[in-house]
């Protein structure tokens, strides 16, 4: 199963680093101890396959995980990333068919205002 997210998701990442988040704001808030006993297992296993799977498995920070992506940039590979010009609003997460909109849940009126101005923005590009 994670082989193949992998594989979904790395055709999206310009460098060998893919970044998959793990849980979302209420799912550490007990038990984070076993979670992440949980998470160092399964990275053992799959380090321990790398050759079988063709992945290497890391736990790391959103900072260490940028400055590995920083340095296989900057290792000379002529990478680019894609800019995106669309909104993101709902989310949805392919491989669980979740959908987050964060605060945005709470905040339904904030939600369309930021739509609507975004809206209005792509319309003004377009007229250019």
């Amino acid at each position: 199963l994670l082989e193949g997210i992998a594989n979904d998701r790395s055709a999206a990442y310009p460098t060998h680093n893919i970044l998959l988040p793990i849980g979302d704001d209420f799912s550490f808030q007990s038990g984070a101890s076993v979670v992440f006993s949980k998470i160092e297992r399964l990275c053992e296993l799959v380090n321990s396959r790398t050759g079988e799977y063709g992945v290497k498995c890391s736990i790391s920070t959103p900072t260490e995980y940028f400055h590995a992506v920083a340095s296989s940039m900057e290792a000379g590979n002529n990478l680019e990333f894609t800019k995106s010009t669309h909104h993101f609003f709902p989310y949805e997460d392919k491989t669980t068919d979740n959908y987050w909109t964060g605060y945005y849940w709470t905040r339904p009126q904030l939600k369309r205002a930021s739509v609507t101005a975004f809206n209005h923005i792509l319309s003004m590009q377009k007229m250019q």
